[in-house]
């Protein structure tokens, strides 16, 4: 015996003219199911919370992580400035993936005027760059990324991950090859695809993002 085949039927249905109202019922609930599929997911906005009590080392800051229970704690300059080194723990707790973490959308609409500010905002928003920052963050110092980056024109792929590992030092076991990956098709050129211009890889790295003001972190356990 021939097996059985499923056998998929597209219906045309017809509609009526005039609005979802104007649809009969089983209709206006097809379309209203097709209209809530396609909607893409949105990240709901943080809340955040406050600390109560002083924070003084990286276990009370985590501690108000694990205790924000799924509303985060959004980092701004006073929990930033909180104690000497909350900056260097805030950096090390995103850089280890001790915490998940976002970024909210900047809120400075003046600076969003700026040509690219926009592009940069949201290149900012993905996790991976933002674990760069943190993995290459130092509170005495900063990455001098365009010196080191001048002496590049375009960069390949295999290019750009070698010159991370060789002039940024940074070692695969703390960022993977893949992380790189994505950073790397963040600046794809556009003309000639498989290729990056180096020059506006550093700049965007060396334009002063504040970090970590604006990330959120989450308890591990909360949200991937």
């Amino acid at each position: 015996s021939s097996p059985c085949r499923s056998l998929h039927v597209t219906l045309s249905v017809p509609m009526a003219s005039g609005t979802l109202e104007n649809q009969p019922y089983y209709l206006r609930r097809l379309l209203d199911k097709e209209k809530k599929t396609e909607q893409p997911d949105v990240l709901e906005e943080a809340s955040g919370v406050q600390p109560t009590r002083p924070l003084k080392n990286r276990a009370d800051l985590l501690g108000l992580v694990n205790e924000s229970q799924g509303r985060g704690v959004i980092i701004d300059e006073a929990i930033a400035d909180s104690y000497p080194t909350a900056r260097k723990d805030i950096a090390s707790l995103i850089s280890e993936r001790v915490v998940r973490h976002i970024r909210k959308h900047s809120e400075n609409t003046v600076l969003l005027r700026k040509p690219g500010a926009k592009l940069a905002d949201s290149r900012n928003q993905k996790s991976s760059v933002q674990r760069l920052r943190a993995c290459t963050y130092s509170a005495r110092s900063s990455i001098p990324w365009q010196r080191l980056f001048h002496k590049y024109g375009v960069l390949t792929l295999p290019e750009f991950l070698s010159a991370i590992r060789t002039d940024i030092r940074l070692p695969q076991k703390m960022f993977s090859d893949a992380e790189l990956t994505s950073i790397f098709q963040l600046f794809e050129n556009r003309e000639q695809r498989g290729q990056i211009v180096a020059k506006e890889f550093a700049e965007f790295m060396d334009e002063p993002d504040n970090f970590p003001i604006g990330n959120v972190l989450y308890a591990r356990f909360e949200r991937e």
